[in-house]
């Protein structure tokens, strides 16, 4: 994928910035997309323009990605896109409030739609809905043991991740959007999660909590690496299982997972763990992306009482 390409003009403060002609909704996406909010962020602009050529090709998450991204920029800047974009955008990405979530009805249906919706959040208000067609998804369109604790594992784990956008970010309002996708190269159906919030990042909240407690503060990249270990939380009480279960989670199902946050980030994929503290890409917030197969034929996911996890078991060990 190639990079945006970025003009500054002092005389009339703008930066325009040149998307690709390709996007795909991955690491590489995410990484670029999280640049370009920094760079939009530490230019004095006042405008921005965004634009693609006439053969440029997105798919919908990234549309989505994009304009939630050029939403928040656009409260402080002027925001501007060529008829291009627009168009691309707009006849896919609709925005709406938590409270007219759609639930899947066929999932034919959701795979072939070019249309995709983006979720606003106030509190934790509505949030159930999505958690519980989430969970839905996760179970009956995979092959399962005990269903119901399986749900109720997903349930709370995924719950925490909506909580930890409304706790540690310190505000009202944070996004979320999922898609379906098949992938032919795979041979195989993927479901694809954002939730995303603009407010304190895991690197301010660890550090603010370890100067609290009299202890040294760390890196970007440690901070993620402490905020993701079992137990830890900068919350009184309870808490510090969101993260760190939902990875576990991932590992065992083989999916990939991308944090950003403030100038860090991390990536699990293709069960390969990485952190990275990176100055030129910085998040203005907290971005939590994970994708897991759907319909997966060749394994059944089982929970583990004693261990309180998922396993996932080969069916050719059964």
């Amino acid at each position: 994928m190639k990079e945006m390409r970025y003009t500054w003009n002092s005389s009339e403060m703008t930066l325009s910035i040149s998307l690709p002609d390709n996007i795909s909704f991955n690491f590489e996406f995410l990484k670029m997309s999280t640049k370009m909010f920094h760079i939009i962020d530490s230019t004095p602009c006042e405008t921005v323009i965004v634009k693609c050529s006439s053969s440029a090709s997105y798919d919908k998450l990234s549309k989505a990605y994009l304009y939630n991204i050029l939403l928040y920029i656009s409260r402080g800047k002027t925001v501007r896109w060529n008829s291009e974009l627009k168009s691309r955008i707009e006849s896919t990405v609709h925005s709406k409030n938590a409270k007219n979530f759609e639930p899947i009805g066929n999932l034919a249906e959701k795979v072939q739609s070019q249309e995709l919706n983006l979720y606003r959040f106030k509190g934790d208000a509505d949030i159930d809905l999505p958690i519980n067609e989430l969970t839905k998804l996760m179970t009956e369109k995979n092959l399962v043991f005990n269903a119901p604790a399986i749900r109720e594992f997903l349930s709370t784990t995924i719950g925490e991740i909506f909580s930890n956008s409304i706790y540690h970010s310190q505000q009202d309002e944070f996004f979320f959007m999922f898609d379906v996708v098949y992938e032919p190269a795979a041979e195989k159906f993927f479901m694809y999660v954002n939730i995303n919030d603009y407010g304190r990042t895991i690197v301010e909240n660890v550090n603010s909590f370890l100067e609290a407690h009299s202890k040294p503060t760390k890196t970007g990249k440690d901070c993620i690496e402490w905020a993701i270990q079992r137990g830890n939380t900068t919350r009184s009480g309870s808490g510090g299982y969101g993260l760190p279960t939902l990875i576990d989670y991932i590992k065992e199902v083989h999916g990939n997972l991308f944090i950003f946050s403030g100038n860090a980030y991390y990536r699990l994929e293709n069960g390969q763990e990485g952190f990275l503290s990176n100055s030129d890409s910085i998040f203005q917030g907290t971005s939590v992306t994970f994708k897991i197969a759907l319909l997966d034929t060749e394994n059944v996911l089982k929970f583990d009482p004693e261990l309180k996890r998922v396993k996932s078991i080969s069916l050719e060990c059964i």
